[in-house]
């Protein structure tokens, strides 16, 4: 009669095991939460294409699906986005209608082709909670409240998109899995 397993917790292979071993083939479990993901920007193409002058290959999509799923998460890569608000707009909102989370990449910053922003605050309410951050890489990480749903903004460069996932996303996505948050534990190390 006593627990095998607590609640909120990440199935691991010696789980299985445990479970098979008291006879337990079918236990209830959260479904992976669908995350959309929108990269956009006016340089960014597909990653088969021949690179123009100004371009650059879409990262972000498959770096930041990999991550999803490695979070336990289901990965919607829902395309490429011109930096042009009613283009980013629609794209937000189609992905709002078919996921349990968003990320766009790239046009989180505040110039004038950085749109993410002004989306945002518009699919809201509360739209825009954090505009920017005191972290390198990835100050200018958005996160919001649209319908419901967390949004998050994430800087379009590589490294500072898959830092402020691990830092931001992951957790959110973790929290929709309903797992409880492991301890933090810090190292010393000598570099």
């Amino acid at each position: 009669g006593a627990n095998l397993l607590a609640v909120g917790r990440r199935l691991r292979p010696a789980d299985i095991g445990a479970l098979a071993a008291v006879g337990q083939t079918c236990v209830v479990v959260r479904q992976a939460p669908k995350v959309g993901i929108i990269s956009t920007g006016d340089e960014v193409v597909a990653p088969q294409k021949v690179l123009a002058p100004g371009q650059i290959r879409d990262i972000n999509s498959y770096s930041l699906a990999a991550a999803v799923e490695a979070a336990g998460g289901q990965p919607i890569i829902m395309g490429l986005v011109q930096d042009e608000f009613s283009a980013v707009l629609a794209t937000v909102q189609a992905a709002l209608a078919q996921t349990d989370l968003v990320i766009l990449s790239g046009g989180s910053s505040v110039g004038a082709k950085d749109v993410a922003a002004k989306v945002l605050a518009q699919l809201g309410p509360p739209g825009v909670l954090v505009h920017g951050v005191a972290l390198r890489p990835g100050k200018p990480l958005l996160v919001a409240i649209c319908q419901g749903k967390p949004v998050f903004g994430l800087p379009g460069h590589p490294v500072s998109a898959l830092v402020t996932f691990d830092l931001f996303v992951r957790p959110a996505i973790e929290r929709l899995l309903g797992l409880k948050p492991g301890p933090k534990t810090s190292v010393r190390a000598r570099l």
